[in-house]
């Protein structure tokens, strides 16, 4: 990303001793050519965003969250289940699809944790849509569902980070200066570090999600509802 080059950039701007030309020189090409994918990809947002399709999609989801549920009756005298009453398996599932990754975390691929990451958001997710009807409880949960998130999001953003530059000094090494070859080789080199220290950190963001203290603090933030008949 931009940002992340220039934040690269900013660390490295003094002291650079006059052994290469400024970083933010240096990196130019690179910066450039990442603001110019940006803005492709920029425009190609707004102009998907200005289709009849998409036009139909909004419409089609301002129908269904704002729809009433009919209340077919069960014809057997048993109550209609409430919202209330689907909510310990709808989060449940969702956590079972989480806690199916304990066992390959540890020599999980970065597309596996990238998949981890992807259910622990529908996790954290699926508990503040029913944030109302759930108890005081759910607060330490989702502190931990966010902490996960956020390291594998770093460890994505990390990932993509150096793939993009890999990809980069592959089309247009023969076009760069000295400079700016040594440059961009070595902002890689910096993340490449930075992912090897977030892949090995996984495991203290990972383990009180999975913990026995983290599954009897669901179970009761599912119960324990603020106010009765909910």
């Amino acid at each position: 990303r931009v940002e992340e080059v220039d934040a690269w950039v900013a660390e490295r701007e003094p002291g650079t001793g006059g052994a290469i030309a400024s970083p933010g020189d240096a990196i130019a090409p690179l910066r450039a050519a990442l603001a110019s994918q940006r803005a492709s990809a920029a425009a190609a947002l707004a102009r998907e965003l200005d289709t009849r399709r998409h036009e139909r999609l909004m419409t089609s989801l301002v129908a269904f969250v704002t729809a009433t549920e009919g209340d077919p009756g069960t014809g057997d005298g048993r109550p209609d289940r409430r919202m209330g009453d689907r909510a310990a398996s709808s989060i449940w599932t969702a956590y079972e699809l989480v806690r199916a990754y304990a066992p390959v975390v540890r020599w999980a691929d970065l597309p596996t944790l990238h998949g981890l990451r992807i259910e622990a958001k529908r996790l954290r997710y699926t508990i503040e849509f029913m944030g109302p009807i759930l108890g005081r409880e759910q607060e330490p949960i989702l502190k931990r569902l966010v902490a996960l998130q956020d390291h594998l999001g770093a460890l994505n953003d990390a990932t993509l980070a150096v793939s993009t530059v890999r990809g980069f000094l592959g089309e247009r090494h023969a076009a760069l200066s000295p400079d700016e070859r040594a440059a961009i080789v070595k902002s890689p080199a910096d993340r490449e570090r930075e992912l090897g220290r977030l892949r090995r950190a996984v495991g203290r963001a990972w383990r009180p999600v999975v913990s026995a203290t983290f599954a009897r603090t669901l179970g009761r933030a599912v119960v324990a509802r603020p106010t009765a008949g909910t």
